[in-house]
């Protein structure tokens, strides 16, 4: 007998054949029931790979109650369930949903963009330029095949001198992202950065707004502050960004936005521009 959710994910099941059955032909029956009319707005029960197999050997577990500890976790699902390396039952244990227990949640899930591109993802971008522009390229510093990328990807840089004031442009989530209010929780916005431009005048920002809370772009990191970047020790190299979005759990549907601005348009075809990949907003356990 099965009771709860597996919260989304599949999970392995055993039971051992009553002995009263052995060497007689059984018959195998799988029921569901709802127990009430009442929150039944869910995907329901899916099963697969059903067998009834006999083994030489006893496995380490064929019971759930056998995985459970002298002194359980209150916040752990204990379970015996099929090892997919080695194809074998064992005990294991997950996170239990409670109201005292802290489960890890994504507010908006990772972005490669591994599509090729930008209209293939929940991002949509604007600028001054139809040259040096937020564009979707192949991968130079990212993961995958793919990153996000501010520039031209056929010169290699981001000038376009037809435009005094220099190139600029944003990328803006579309799909606003509710925060957990969890005081278990925290929450951060995820990217991977490599910049390539000049050590000062021009502005990387990331921004964010959350309407229901009266906040309108304010700004959460910049590089021309070095509370956040050292121009000095991280210019062309690797860098993953951690920012804390804390102060804006629970209060409404947050948005962010990505922006450059090159500010002029001296030398910006001596500087490569601005790759970005696997953009997120998670919300860990504290």
């Amino acid at each position: 007998r099965i009771e709860g959710t597996t919260n989304g994910k599949w999970a392995s099941v055993v039971f051992a054949v009553p002995e009263s059955v052995k060497g007689k032909k059984m018959r195998v029956a799988v029921e569901f029931d709802a127990g009430s009319t009442t929150l039944n707005n869910y995907e329901g029960a899916f099963i697969d790979n059903l067998e009834v197999t006999t083994v030489c050997e006893a496995p380490a577990c064929i019971s759930d109650a056998e995985c459970i500890p002298a002194s359980p976790d209150v916040c752990k699902k204990y379970s015996c369930a099929k090892d997919p390396n080695a194809l074998l039952f064992s005990c294991k244990d997950d996170v239990k949903p409670g109201p005292t227990c802290c489960v890890s949640t994504v507010a908006v899930p990772q972005e490669g963009f591994e599509g090729g591109d930008l209209k293939l993802t929940s991002y949509v971008a604007d600028g001054n330029s139809n040259i040096a522009k937020w564009q979707v390229v192949p991968k130079k510093y990212g993961n995958g095949q793919y990153e996000l990328y501010f520039g031209n990807p056929s010169a290699g840089n981001y000038a376009d001198g037809a435009i005094a004031a220099g190139a600029k442009g944003s990328v803006t989530l579309t799909k606003s992202a509710p925060l957990s209010a969890d005081v278990k929780k925290n929450a951060f916005l995820n990217l991977k950065a490599w910049f390539d431009i000049e050590k000062q005048f021009e502005k990387f920002e990331i921004r964010v707004t959350v309407l229901e809370a009266g906040i309108k772009d304010e700004l959460v990191w910049t590089n021309v502050d070095k509370a956040f970047f050292n121009p000095d020790t991280q210019l062309k190299t690797p860098l993953n960004l951690q920012i804390s979005l804390a102060k804006y759990k629970g209060l409404g549907n947050l948005q962010f936005s990505i922006s450059f601005d090159s500010v002029d348009k001296n030398k910006n075809d001596q500087f490569g521009g601005i790759w970005l990949d696997d953009i997120s907003v998670t919300e860990p356990c504290q």
